[in-house]
Parts: structure tokens; sequence; C-alpha cells
């Protein structure tokens, strides 16, 4: 079988998933432009602010602190672009790195590693799921009113 059509097909997969995760987490996110999910104990702190709305997508900016016992990551930081009409969430941009090829020929001039665009994919479901497994609570900033003029 051809590496690329199961990496694609993976790949699709944890798109859809991490899209169900982000709706069932953000069921609201269409009303709030800045969300702060935090478990009590404040193990983990994830940031979401909407970026851009258009009709079919969304784009956000998470950035996350995960602090426990015996672990402490560095602050994390994506654009998630949500794909409402196809119901798929894609990483585009990680700790800033934009233009993340789905695949990379190793090594290269930047040593992005082979499946670079699926760990940030796969980065994300794993923040998700710690979030879950956190109970954690929700903040909101609501957005600002329009006035027309």
């Amino acid at each position: 079988m051809n590496v690329s059509k199961v990496h694609n097909k993976n790949s699709q997969r944890l798109y859809e998933s991490n899209y169900r995760k982000l709706m069932a987490m953000l069921p609201d996110i269409s009303v709030f432009n800045h969300i702060t999910l935090s478990s009590d104990d404040h193990l983990i702190n994830v940031s979401v602010e909407v970026v851009e709305r258009t009709p079919y997508t969304t784009l956000l900016a998470l950035q996350s602190n995960v602090r426990t016992a015996s672990l402490f990551a560095p602050e994390t930081r994506l654009q998630v672009r949500l794909y409402h009409d196809a119901h798929l969430a894609e990483v585009v941009v990680v700790q800033g790195i934009r233009r993340i090829n789905s695949y990379n020929i190793y090594p290269n001039e930047k040593m992005h590693l082979p499946d670079e665009k699926r760990q940030g994919n796969r980065l994300l479901a794993e923040i998700l799921s710690f979030c879950h497994c956190n109970d954690y609570k929700k903040t909101y900033l609501p957005r600002p009113i329009e006035i027309n003029q």
C-alpha cells in the first residue's frame, strides 16, 4: 500500500477527531472571541482566541501551558483552521512556523521532520485530551460591541 495514501487517510481521521473535540469543548465559539480553558489545579491553561471568521471556516490561535509535578512543557502556540462544512480542524501554524508541508524530504534545509504536519495535529489532539481528562473550566471574554457608523 502507498505510504502517502495511509498518511492521508490517518491524517483525515485526526483532523476529524480534533474538530469533534474542539466543537464539544467550545460549542459557543461562534459567540465569543476569547475563551480560556483551565483545570481547577491549573495544571493546564489553554487560551483560545478567534483570529478570523468566514462563512465556512474559523481560524483559532491556541496557546497552552502544561505543568505537572513531573513535567513542565514549554508554552505551545498553534493556529488551527476549523472547516465547518467538512468538519475538519487542521493545524496551520506551529510555534510561529507557517507553511508546514504534509511530508518533508529529510534531511532538509530547516531540518523539519518528515511528518512535521502530522506531529502538529497530534500535539493538538494531546492538548485537547489532556484538557478533557483534567476537568477543564471555561472563562469567557465577550466579543467587543460593534458600532456601525
